[in-house]
């Protein structure tokens, strides 16, 4: 008995020292990670939030804001971050609109594993016991252990990298003058619609979205971004449906997919805005916004 008693307790010191590990890793990770303070700072009394990957990122945060809009988009964001940020807003800002990106890549499968989950999962901590628990004993978060094995990764790649500092990088053309515009476009659509069927547990998780937007009377609109002409073609046409899907459950959809597609300039890539094309683009956004009275 007394050593099934002392086994047992090194056996807990143990899980107490990694689950202090842990804790010391991550929970600087959740309280400074720019993907949290991006949403957990959004102006107090926000009316509005867009909700989008990288595409929405290049919004101007500035113009939004001056429309009550608060701009919560991340790179790589999935319908799944998305909704994490949206129940995340809603129990602290007096919404009355969200604006979701309802681009044709969206439900790709790729987004099922491709995400932040590891981020926006750490929204949903609420208060009281529970939160406690999740942040001070991550051993039992899944999401926290994940976020623990990625710093981790990151910090071994870092340490055993042959190289001490990255060689500076070539200046990056503008997109308007680069001359491999279609192969890069034909590279980028082939990494977005890899897959031959939508995601169905990425459309389910889009029509919670709405649902929830639906039962607290806020006001719902997808957004399809503008892409380059060259990406346009190279996509020749695939969508995974997320704008459908929204229209079938009676959201309305701004299509500004080919806006300026015979604009290079206002692009930085095959399929994002540059400073100047993002600010154009907001400005043409809240005026729509205004106009159908969502704003």
């Amino acid at each position: 008995m007394k050593r099934f008693i002392r086994d047992a307790s090194i056996f807990l010191l143990g899980l107490l020292v990694l689950n202090l590990l842990v804790f010391l890793v991550v929970d600087p990770l959740g309280r400074d990670d720019g993907y949290l303070a991006r949403v957990q700072d959004a102006p107090p009394g926000s009316l509005g939030i867009v909700l989008a990957d990288s595409h929405g990122t290049r919004l101007d945060d500035e113009a939004l804001r001056a429309a009550g809009i608060a701009n919560l988009s991340a790179g790589s964001d999935s319908y799944g971050d998305m909704l994490s940020k949206l129940r995340y807003a809603a129990e602290r800002h007096p919404l009355k609109l969200v604006v979701v990106t309802a681009d044709g890549h969206c439900m790709s499968k790729y987004r099922e594993f491709t995400n932040n989950g590891e981020k926006s999962g750490l929204l949903a901590g609420g208060s009281g016991l529970k939160a406690a628990l999740r942040r001070y004993l991550p051993l039992v978060d899944p999401k926290r252990r994940d976020l623990f094995k990625g710093s981790l990764s990151a910090k071994a790649g870092r340490l055993f990298s042959r190289e001490k500092k990255a060689a500076a990088a070539a200046p990056s053309l503008p997109w308007k003058d680069k001359p491999n515009r279609r192969e890069l476009s034909l590279r980028r659509a082939g990494t977005q619609f890899t897959f031959s069927e939508p995601s169905e547990a990425l459309k389910k998780t889009l029509l919670e979205i709405a649902a929830f937007c639906e039962a607290r009377g806020i006001a719902l609109v997808g957004l399809k971004y503008p892409l380059s002409g060259d990406y346009l073609e190279a996509t020749g046409g695939k969508d995974y449906g997320a704008a459908a899907a929204l229209r079938a459950a009676g959201v309305p959809v701004l299509d500004h997919e080919a806006l300026y597609a015979d604009q290079d300039e206002l692009f930085e890539d095959q399929d994002h805005l540059n400073p100047e094309g993002g600010a154009a683009f907001t400005r043409l956004l809240v005026e729509e916004l205004r106009a159908g009275g969502q704003l």
